[in-house]
């Protein structure tokens, strides 16, 4: 039935939590109850490969390093990850001080984590911030290692980062393909201590 969706939005709400976990995704709409703070939004990047995705100007800090002041990347739900390129995730990894496998995946000991620093990405004149457990897994018990969600961005990607499912699950966010720009909104699950 053509015009049932009243504007060109698509929101994702994805919390933490174990498989099952109730999500929303909605379409035409914003689930205002579910949120904590207003949306606000950013032109979509217009830089290829970016611009032919959900792409993103944005920068990131860990603590106090700054991993790159203002860079060029993409959204993807898909992803159980959150990838930085080059230098930037060096920086990251020598900070944390953690094992980088051959994998691009990075790994801490319980002491490195309760030294984590939050990881902040600015975008459009707002911080979002990834506190320590959102920077991880979900962990296990038979393993005293902790992986976490940063990881090496591949050099072919040719973009700066990606900010995958781990964001996603911290932050609620739309695509207004009519005005061509992304939103983003805290909700009641930012801050959870789930993973």
């Amino acid at each position: 039935m053509q015009g049932a969706i009243s504007s060109p939005l698509l929101g994702f709400y994805l919390p933490p939590g174990p498989v099952g976990s109730e999500g929303l995704l909605s379409f035409g709409r914003i689930p205002e109850s579910l949120l904590t703070s207003i949306v606000r939004y950013v032109p979509v990047s217009t830089f290829p490969p970016a611009a032919y995705f959900w792409g993103v100007d944005a920068g990131m800090t860990y603590g106090t390093i700054a991993l790159f002041p203002s860079a060029i990347g993409i959204l993807d739900c898909g992803s159980p990850r959150i990838t930085i390129a080059g230098s930037a995730f060096s920086g990251y990894a020598s900070a944390i001080g953690g094992i980088v496998h051959p994998s691009g995946m990075l790994s801490i000991t319980q002491d490195q984590y309760n030294n984590l620093q939050p990881l902040l990405i600015n975008i459009g004149d707002q911080i979002y911030h990834l506190s320590p457990n959102a920077q991880i897994y979900p962990r296990t018990s038979s393993n005293s290692q902790i992986w976490l969600v940063v990881q090496q961005q591949p050099r072919s990607y040719n973009i700066a980062f990606s900010l995958g499912l781990p964001f996603f699950q911290r932050y609620y966010v739309v695509f207004n393909s009519g005005s061509n720009e992304i939103g983003f909104a805290s909700h009641i699950h930012t801050d959870s201590t789930t993973n």
